[in-house]
């Protein structure tokens, strides 16, 4: 009993000293600053396409094709005259929201998955695992062609079979992640304060691991 009530103590204290890291340590890395102004100079320029571009992306003019960049076409008008700075910036709205959602579903679903099949091991390791090796078994590319095929045209049918077939990259990520750091101390000592599964992954081990998955999801946007 004794010993419980210490690895609760040890492991509360662990969390409160823990988060203010986690509150400082963002900003004092370079990379990830300049990595968030671009980003937010990128989310800027789309959101904020109908205000920075006065040429409907869509509207020809045929007297005015094939303009060099100018004052009036910043970078000058396509072969039907339309403006390729409105194109740009609206093309790049659409960009945005298909890599965003495309990547969100497989991300979230991945990152269950391989974190259920990482802790708990046994048979639902091997359920998990065995169909992310059917998955894997077949090009990516063909596959989300023949589920968009079967599906129909359109956005949806694209999320759909991203999601259904990217996510296992995900889950073997974070699985991968999770066999090892199931081993730490600080595991050990949730488990024996009798924290439940969820607690312990949600709480203890998706923040440790997750950096992983979410560096993997960037690169996957682009």
């Amino acid at each position: 009993m004794n010993t419980n009530t210490s690895s609760l103590t040890d492991l509360a204290a662990a969390d409160q000293h823990a988060a203010p890291r986690r509150a400082r340590r963002w900003y004092t890395q370079p990379a990830l600053v300049s990595g968030l102004i671009l980003l937010g100079i990128i989310l800027a320029a789309a959101l904020g396409a109908p205000l920075l571009s006065p040429y409907n992306p869509i509207t020809q003019n045929l007297n005015a094709t094939l303009l060099g960049p100018g004052a009036h076409h910043l970078l000058g008008t396509d072969q039907l005259g339309r403006d390729e700075f409105s194109r740009l910036l609206y093309g790049l709205r659409n960009d945005i929201r298909i890599a965003f959602i495309a990547v969100l579903f497989p991300f979230c679903i991945g990152v269950v998955l391989g974190s259920i099949s990482g802790y708990f091991g046994g048979w639902v390791d091997t359920v998990i695992m065995r169909l992310v090796d059917i998955v894997v078994a077949f090009p990516f590319y063909v596959l989300v062609i023949a589920l968009v095929f079967v599906l129909g045209p359109g956005e949806r049918s694209i999320y759909i079979a991203i999601t259904l077939v990217g996510w296992v990259s995900y889950a073997r990520i974070i699985r991968g992640e999770i066999l090892v750091a199931k081993r730490q101390d600080y595991v050990l000592a949730a488990k024996s304060g009798a924290l439940s599964a969820i607690r312990i992954m949600a709480r203890h081990l998706l923040p440790n691991v997750v950096t992983q998955a979410i560096i993997y999801a960037m690169s996957d946007m682009e």
